[in-house]
Protein backbone atom coordinates (compact mmCIF):
# COMPACT_ATOMS: atom_id res chain seq x y z
CA UNK A 1 0.00 0.00 0.00
CA UNK A 2 1.37 3.37 -0.92
CA UNK A 3 0.61 6.50 0.70
CA UNK A 4 0.30 10.09 0.02
CA UNK A 5 0.53 12.77 2.76
CA UNK A 6 1.78 15.57 3.43
CA UNK A 7 3.20 16.42 6.75
CA UNK A 8 1.83 20.17 6.24
CA UNK A 9 -1.65 19.34 5.38
CA UNK A 10 -1.52 16.84 8.82
CA UNK A 11 -0.05 19.68 10.96
CA UNK A 12 -3.25 21.94 9.59
CA UNK A 13 -5.42 19.09 10.59
CA UNK A 14 -4.40 18.18 13.43
CA UNK A 15 -4.73 22.30 14.74
CA UNK A 16 -8.24 21.78 13.66
CA UNK A 17 -9.12 18.76 15.95
CA UNK A 18 -7.24 19.81 18.99
CA UNK A 19 -7.91 23.48 19.09
CA UNK A 20 -11.24 23.43 21.43
CA UNK A 21 -7.79 21.64 23.97
CA UNK A 22 -4.97 23.63 23.77
CA UNK A 23 -5.82 26.90 22.06
CA UNK A 24 -4.43 26.38 18.71
CA UNK A 25 -6.50 27.34 15.60
CA UNK A 26 -5.78 27.35 12.36
CA UNK A 27 -8.91 29.24 11.12
CA UNK A 28 -9.66 32.57 12.46
CA UNK A 29 -13.36 32.01 12.01
CA UNK A 30 -13.52 29.39 13.73
CA UNK A 31 -11.46 31.22 16.45
CA UNK A 32 -13.47 34.44 16.69
CA UNK A 33 -15.98 31.83 17.67
CA UNK A 34 -14.61 31.84 21.28
CA UNK A 35 -11.64 34.58 20.85
CA UNK A 36 -11.02 34.26 24.97
CA UNK A 37 -9.92 30.55 24.20
CA UNK A 38 -7.19 31.17 21.21
CA UNK A 39 -3.77 31.46 22.17
CA UNK A 40 -2.19 30.55 18.96
CA UNK A 41 -2.98 31.04 15.28
CA UNK A 42 -1.75 29.54 12.47
CA UNK A 43 -4.32 31.11 9.58
CA UNK A 44 -3.11 29.18 6.34
CA UNK A 45 -4.82 32.55 4.22
CA UNK A 46 -6.31 35.59 5.94
CA UNK A 47 -7.19 38.83 4.76
CA UNK A 48 -6.05 42.23 5.70
CA UNK A 49 -9.33 43.16 6.97
CA UNK A 50 -9.81 39.77 9.18
CA UNK A 51 -5.97 40.38 10.86
CA UNK A 52 -7.73 43.41 12.18
CA UNK A 53 -10.08 41.66 14.07
CA UNK A 54 -6.91 39.41 15.82
CA UNK A 55 -6.94 42.19 18.21
CA UNK A 56 -10.40 40.48 19.66
CA UNK A 57 -7.73 37.68 21.19
CA UNK A 58 -6.84 39.09 24.29
CA UNK A 59 -4.58 35.97 25.10
CA UNK A 60 -2.88 35.00 21.92
CA UNK A 61 0.47 34.55 22.29
CA UNK A 62 1.32 32.81 18.53
CA UNK A 63 0.45 34.51 15.31
CA UNK A 64 2.28 32.79 12.36
CA UNK A 65 0.95 33.07 8.44
CA UNK A 66 2.62 33.64 5.17
CA UNK A 67 2.12 33.69 1.80
CA UNK A 68 -1.44 35.91 2.65
CA UNK A 69 -0.12 38.82 0.11
CA UNK A 70 -0.30 41.74 2.77
CA UNK A 71 1.72 44.98 1.47
CA UNK A 72 1.06 46.29 6.01
CA UNK A 73 0.46 45.16 9.24
CA UNK A 74 -2.40 46.46 10.71
CA UNK A 75 -1.87 48.39 14.06
CA UNK A 76 -5.13 46.16 15.63
CA UNK A 77 -2.39 43.80 16.05
CA UNK A 78 -0.54 45.60 18.91
CA UNK A 79 -3.02 45.04 20.99
CA UNK A 80 -2.53 41.94 21.23
CA UNK A 81 -0.30 42.75 24.29
CA UNK A 82 0.41 39.05 25.08
CA UNK A 83 2.21 37.87 21.83
CA UNK A 84 5.60 36.18 22.07
CA UNK A 85 6.01 35.05 18.83
CA UNK A 86 5.01 37.21 15.51
CA UNK A 87 5.66 35.20 12.01
CA UNK A 88 4.71 37.52 9.00
CA UNK A 89 7.70 36.16 6.68
CA UNK A 90 7.03 35.98 2.81
CA UNK A 91 3.98 38.08 2.89
CA UNK A 92 5.20 40.84 0.38
CA UNK A 93 5.35 43.54 3.36
CA UNK A 94 6.15 46.73 2.13
CA UNK A 95 6.61 48.53 5.57
CA UNK A 96 5.65 48.19 9.40
CA UNK A 97 3.52 50.36 11.17
CA UNK A 98 4.65 52.40 14.28
CA UNK A 99 3.46 50.92 17.33
CA UNK A 100 5.70 47.58 17.06
CA UNK A 101 7.26 48.53 20.51
CA UNK A 102 3.85 47.80 22.39
CA UNK A 103 4.40 44.31 21.87
CA UNK A 104 6.96 44.45 25.00
CA UNK A 105 6.49 40.60 25.32
CA UNK A 106 7.44 39.48 22.19
CA UNK A 107 10.55 36.85 21.90
CA UNK A 108 10.97 35.80 18.76
CA UNK A 109 10.29 38.15 15.30
CA UNK A 110 9.71 36.74 12.05
CA UNK A 111 9.64 39.45 9.07
CA UNK A 112 11.82 37.71 6.52
CA UNK A 113 11.12 37.24 2.63
CA UNK A 114 8.89 40.78 2.12
CA UNK A 115 9.95 43.82 0.65
CA UNK A 116 10.64 46.33 3.49
CA UNK A 117 13.02 48.86 3.73
CA UNK A 118 13.16 49.55 6.89
CA UNK A 119 12.74 48.65 10.45
CA UNK A 120 10.96 51.08 12.61
CA UNK A 121 12.86 52.78 15.65
CA UNK A 122 10.66 51.25 18.14
CA UNK A 123 11.86 47.67 17.84
CA UNK A 124 13.90 49.15 20.24
CA UNK A 125 11.19 48.42 22.98
CA UNK A 126 10.91 44.92 22.83
CA UNK A 127 13.43 44.46 25.49
CA UNK A 128 12.38 40.44 25.54
CA UNK A 129 12.74 39.75 22.01
CA UNK A 130 15.37 37.05 21.48
CA UNK A 131 15.51 36.04 17.95
CA UNK A 132 14.62 38.38 15.14
CA UNK A 133 14.76 37.27 11.31
CA UNK A 134 14.82 39.79 8.61
CA UNK A 135 16.93 38.10 6.01
CA UNK A 136 15.57 38.41 1.84
CA UNK A 137 14.25 42.13 2.59
CA UNK A 138 16.03 45.13 1.09
CA UNK A 139 16.91 46.68 4.51
CA UNK A 140 20.46 48.66 4.55
CA UNK A 141 20.76 48.90 7.83
CA UNK A 142 19.82 49.02 11.33
CA UNK A 143 17.57 51.37 13.51
CA UNK A 144 20.78 52.63 16.64
CA UNK A 145 17.57 51.45 19.11
CA UNK A 146 18.45 47.98 17.99
CA UNK A 147 21.60 48.40 20.46
CA UNK A 148 19.02 48.58 23.09
CA UNK A 149 17.70 44.65 22.83
CA UNK A 150 19.63 43.45 25.35
CA UNK A 151 18.32 39.81 25.21
CA UNK A 152 18.82 39.44 21.67
CA UNK A 153 20.39 35.89 21.16
CA UNK A 154 19.99 35.79 17.48
CA UNK A 155 19.63 37.59 14.19
CA UNK A 156 18.98 36.75 10.19
CA UNK A 157 20.51 39.38 8.25
CA UNK A 158 20.01 40.48 4.69
CA UNK A 159 22.61 40.66 1.41
CA UNK A 160 22.34 44.37 0.46
CA UNK A 161 23.22 46.28 3.98
CA UNK A 162 25.66 48.44 5.42
CA UNK A 163 27.54 45.38 7.43
CA UNK A 164 30.08 47.78 9.29
CA UNK A 165 27.03 50.23 10.41
CA UNK A 166 25.15 46.93 11.28
CA UNK A 167 27.88 45.12 12.98
CA UNK A 168 28.45 48.58 15.16
CA UNK A 169 25.31 48.63 16.54
CA UNK A 170 25.18 44.53 17.09
CA UNK A 171 28.12 44.50 18.86
CA UNK A 172 26.54 46.25 21.44
CA UNK A 173 24.24 43.73 22.23
CA UNK A 174 24.82 40.02 23.66
CA UNK A 175 24.21 38.46 20.29
CA UNK A 176 24.90 34.84 20.30
CA UNK A 177 24.51 34.00 16.88
CA UNK A 178 24.02 35.36 13.46
CA UNK A 179 22.97 34.03 10.00
CA UNK A 180 25.20 35.09 7.38
CA UNK A 181 23.94 32.99 4.60
CA UNK A 182 24.11 34.09 0.96
CA UNK A 183 25.24 37.68 1.74
CA UNK A 184 28.13 37.01 -1.03
CA UNK A 185 30.95 39.21 1.03
CA UNK A 186 34.95 38.83 0.41
CA UNK A 187 34.95 39.00 4.43
CA UNK A 188 33.67 40.29 7.55
CA UNK A 189 33.56 43.62 9.26
CA UNK A 190 36.89 44.10 11.45
CA UNK A 191 34.42 44.56 14.02
CA UNK A 192 33.18 40.86 14.46
CA UNK A 193 36.30 40.68 17.30
CA UNK A 194 34.23 42.70 19.55
CA UNK A 195 31.63 40.46 19.89
CA UNK A 196 32.17 38.70 22.98
CA UNK A 197 29.40 36.75 23.53
CA UNK A 198 29.16 35.26 19.92
CA UNK A 199 29.15 32.01 19.91
CA UNK A 200 27.77 30.88 16.35
CA UNK A 201 27.62 32.05 12.85
CA UNK A 202 26.28 30.84 9.74
CA UNK A 203 28.40 31.94 6.57
CA UNK A 204 26.28 28.84 4.32
CA UNK A 205 26.29 29.82 0.55
CA UNK A 206 29.30 32.15 0.33
CA UNK A 207 31.92 31.34 -1.80
CA UNK A 208 33.80 33.98 -1.99
CA UNK A 209 34.50 34.82 1.37
CA UNK A 210 37.86 34.14 2.45
CA UNK A 211 37.75 31.31 4.91
CA UNK A 212 40.81 31.66 6.32
CA UNK A 213 40.92 35.33 6.94
CA UNK A 214 37.31 34.86 8.41
CA UNK A 215 38.70 32.02 10.76
CA UNK A 216 41.09 34.18 11.93
CA UNK A 217 39.06 36.77 13.23
CA UNK A 218 36.25 34.22 14.96
CA UNK A 219 39.62 32.99 16.60
CA UNK A 220 39.32 35.95 18.56
CA UNK A 221 35.97 34.83 19.93
CA UNK A 222 36.69 32.90 23.64
CA UNK A 223 32.27 31.71 23.36
CA UNK A 224 32.81 30.48 19.85
CA UNK A 225 31.36 27.20 19.05
CA UNK A 226 29.71 26.82 16.30
CA UNK A 227 30.51 27.27 12.57
CA UNK A 228 28.46 26.76 9.51
CA UNK A 229 30.44 26.84 6.28
CA UNK A 230 27.97 24.32 4.23
CA UNK A 231 26.60 24.68 0.53
CA UNK A 232 30.32 26.21 -0.30
CA UNK A 233 30.73 23.89 -3.27
CA UNK A 234 34.03 25.79 -4.49
CA UNK A 235 35.47 24.94 -1.29
CA UNK A 236 38.59 22.69 -1.75
CA UNK A 237 39.38 22.36 1.67
CA UNK A 238 38.83 22.65 5.19
CA UNK A 239 40.68 25.64 6.26
CA UNK A 240 44.03 24.54 8.31
CA UNK A 241 43.68 27.33 10.61
CA UNK A 242 40.17 26.27 11.93
CA UNK A 243 42.26 24.49 14.56
CA UNK A 244 42.21 27.59 16.51
CA UNK A 245 39.27 27.82 17.00
CA UNK A 246 39.89 25.64 20.36
CA UNK A 247 36.16 25.55 21.34
CA UNK A 248 34.35 24.79 18.60
CA UNK A 249 31.89 22.04 19.58
CA UNK A 250 29.48 22.08 15.91
CA UNK A 251 30.78 22.19 12.52
CA UNK A 252 28.90 22.07 8.80
CA UNK A 253 30.52 20.84 6.05
CA UNK A 254 26.77 19.95 4.43
CA UNK A 255 26.76 20.06 0.74
CA UNK A 256 30.25 20.90 -0.39
CA UNK A 257 30.94 18.29 -2.71
CA UNK A 258 34.31 18.80 -3.44
CA UNK A 259 35.72 18.32 0.25
CA UNK A 260 37.18 14.69 0.10
CA UNK A 261 36.70 13.23 4.03
CA UNK A 262 40.19 11.19 4.51
CA UNK A 263 41.99 14.30 3.09
CA UNK A 264 40.49 16.43 5.69
CA UNK A 265 40.44 13.86 8.65
CA UNK A 266 44.06 15.26 9.65
CA UNK A 267 43.14 18.71 10.55
CA UNK A 268 39.33 17.30 11.63
CA UNK A 269 40.48 15.11 14.45
CA UNK A 270 42.25 18.23 15.97
CA UNK A 271 39.36 19.45 16.96
CA UNK A 272 39.15 18.13 20.27
CA UNK A 273 35.38 19.62 21.56
CA UNK A 274 33.62 18.88 18.25
CA UNK A 275 30.24 17.33 19.19
CA UNK A 276 28.37 17.62 15.85
CA UNK A 277 29.01 17.57 12.19
CA UNK A 278 27.25 17.11 9.68
CA UNK A 279 28.75 15.64 6.03
CA UNK A 280 26.02 15.14 4.32
CA UNK A 281 26.15 14.72 0.37
CA UNK A 282 29.77 14.58 0.57
CA UNK A 283 31.19 11.43 -1.74
CA UNK A 284 31.69 9.22 1.35
CA UNK A 285 30.87 5.57 1.24
CA UNK A 286 32.49 4.78 4.57
CA UNK A 287 34.38 7.24 7.37
CA UNK A 288 38.01 6.99 7.46
CA UNK A 289 39.63 4.84 9.89
CA UNK A 290 41.28 8.04 12.31
CA UNK A 291 37.70 9.56 12.17
CA UNK A 292 36.91 7.80 15.52
CA UNK A 293 39.54 9.79 17.09
CA UNK A 294 36.58 12.25 17.50
CA UNK A 295 36.27 11.03 20.87
CA UNK A 296 33.58 13.80 21.67
CA UNK A 297 31.76 13.47 18.62
CA UNK A 298 27.64 12.86 20.11
CA UNK A 299 26.01 13.85 16.52
CA UNK A 300 26.44 13.05 13.02
CA UNK A 301 24.69 13.61 9.59
CA UNK A 302 25.41 11.95 6.83
CA UNK A 303 22.32 13.20 4.87
CA UNK A 304 22.14 12.43 1.28
CA UNK A 305 25.03 10.44 1.23
CA UNK A 306 23.21 7.36 -0.84
CA UNK A 307 27.13 5.74 -2.08
CA UNK A 308 27.44 4.96 2.13
CA UNK A 309 27.94 1.40 3.24
CA UNK A 310 26.30 1.70 6.90
CA UNK A 311 27.71 -1.92 8.28
CA UNK A 312 31.59 -0.81 8.00
CA UNK A 313 30.69 2.96 9.27
CA UNK A 314 28.60 1.46 12.25
CA UNK A 315 31.38 -0.38 12.81
CA UNK A 316 33.53 2.51 13.14
CA UNK A 317 31.16 4.83 14.90
CA UNK A 318 30.32 1.92 17.78
CA UNK A 319 34.28 2.82 18.59
CA UNK A 320 33.37 6.75 19.33
CA UNK A 321 31.16 5.55 22.82
CA UNK A 322 29.43 9.64 23.00
CA UNK A 323 27.93 8.97 19.89
CA UNK A 324 24.11 9.96 20.33
CA UNK A 325 22.24 11.15 17.29
CA UNK A 326 22.48 9.73 13.91
CA UNK A 327 20.89 11.30 10.71
CA UNK A 328 20.69 8.88 7.61
CA UNK A 329 17.76 10.81 5.57
CA UNK A 330 17.74 10.94 1.93
CA UNK A 331 20.09 8.11 1.89
CA UNK A 332 17.80 5.38 -0.27
CA UNK A 333 18.23 3.15 2.63
CA UNK A 334 15.72 0.06 2.84
CA UNK A 335 16.99 -2.00 5.76
CA UNK A 336 19.74 -1.61 8.83
CA UNK A 337 22.52 -3.56 9.44
CA UNK A 338 22.29 -5.39 12.64
CA UNK A 339 25.43 -3.58 14.24
CA UNK A 340 23.62 -0.46 15.16
CA UNK A 341 23.11 -1.68 18.13
CA UNK A 342 27.01 -1.31 18.89
CA UNK A 343 26.17 2.21 19.47
CA UNK A 344 25.13 1.60 23.02
CA UNK A 345 24.39 5.83 23.14
CA UNK A 346 22.52 5.89 20.62
CA UNK A 347 19.31 8.15 21.38
CA UNK A 348 17.73 9.32 18.02
CA UNK A 349 18.21 7.97 14.58
CA UNK A 350 16.89 9.80 11.43
CA UNK A 351 15.81 8.10 8.79
CA UNK A 352 13.61 11.11 6.89
CA UNK A 353 12.88 10.80 2.86
CA UNK A 354 13.63 7.02 2.14
CA UNK A 355 10.67 5.99 1.00
CA UNK A 356 11.40 2.31 0.52
CA UNK A 357 12.16 1.24 4.33
CA UNK A 358 11.65 -1.84 5.17
CA UNK A 359 9.75 -1.11 8.63
CA UNK A 360 9.40 -4.63 9.89
CA UNK A 361 13.21 -5.40 9.44
CA UNK A 362 14.38 -2.28 10.95
CA UNK A 363 11.84 -2.73 13.66
CA UNK A 364 13.32 -6.31 13.97
CA UNK A 365 16.85 -4.48 14.37
CA UNK A 366 15.52 -1.47 16.57
CA UNK A 367 13.97 -3.43 18.95
CA UNK A 368 17.81 -4.20 20.58
CA UNK A 369 18.50 -0.57 20.68
CA UNK A 370 18.08 0.08 24.48
CA UNK A 371 18.81 3.56 24.89
CA UNK A 372 17.09 4.54 21.39
CA UNK A 373 13.95 7.32 22.33
CA UNK A 374 13.42 9.17 18.94
CA UNK A 375 13.00 7.66 15.53
CA UNK A 376 12.47 10.32 12.46
CA UNK A 377 10.64 8.79 9.60
CA UNK A 378 9.03 12.05 8.01
CA UNK A 379 8.63 11.37 4.03
CA UNK A 380 7.26 13.31 1.34
CA UNK A 381 5.33 12.30 -0.96
CA UNK A 382 5.38 8.61 -2.11
CA UNK A 383 6.69 5.98 -0.21
CA UNK A 384 6.22 2.29 0.16
CA UNK A 385 4.44 1.18 3.28
CA UNK A 386 1.89 1.84 4.84
CA UNK A 387 0.16 4.21 7.90
CA UNK A 388 -0.59 0.48 9.37
CA UNK A 389 3.32 -0.86 9.22
CA UNK A 390 4.26 2.50 10.84
CA UNK A 391 1.33 1.95 13.87
CA UNK A 392 3.11 -2.24 14.43
CA UNK A 393 5.99 -0.32 14.34
CA UNK A 394 4.73 1.98 17.72
CA UNK A 395 3.46 -1.17 19.33
CA UNK A 396 6.87 -2.86 18.83
CA UNK A 397 9.13 0.00 19.69
CA UNK A 398 6.41 1.35 22.48
CA UNK A 399 9.30 3.60 24.05
CA UNK A 400 10.09 5.33 21.24
CA UNK A 401 8.99 8.67 19.78
CA UNK A 402 8.39 7.94 15.82
CA UNK A 403 7.56 11.05 13.82
CA UNK A 404 6.53 9.73 10.47
CA UNK A 405 4.53 10.60 6.89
Amino acid sequence: MKAYILIFFVLFLSIDLFSQKDGQYGKIEDALLEPERVIELYPGKITKQDLKKVEKFKNLEVLSFSYCSIDSLPVEIYNCTELKRLEINNNGLLYIPEGLGRLSKLERLRIDRNNLREIPADIGLLENLTYLNITGNNIYSLPIEVNGLKKLEHIDLCSNMDFNQVFEILKKTNIKSIDLAAIFFDSLPKSIIEFESLESVCLSHNSSLDFNYTIEQLSNLKQFKSLDISRNPELLEIPKNITSLENLETLNLHANYKLNLKNEIKTLKKLRNLKSIDIGYLNIKELPKSFTKLENLEDISFWGCKELELEPTFNKLSQMPNIKKVSLSECEIKTLPENIVMLTSLTELELMFNPDLDIKQISDVLINCKNLEKLNLISFGEYNYSLDDVKKMEERLNNVEIAYF
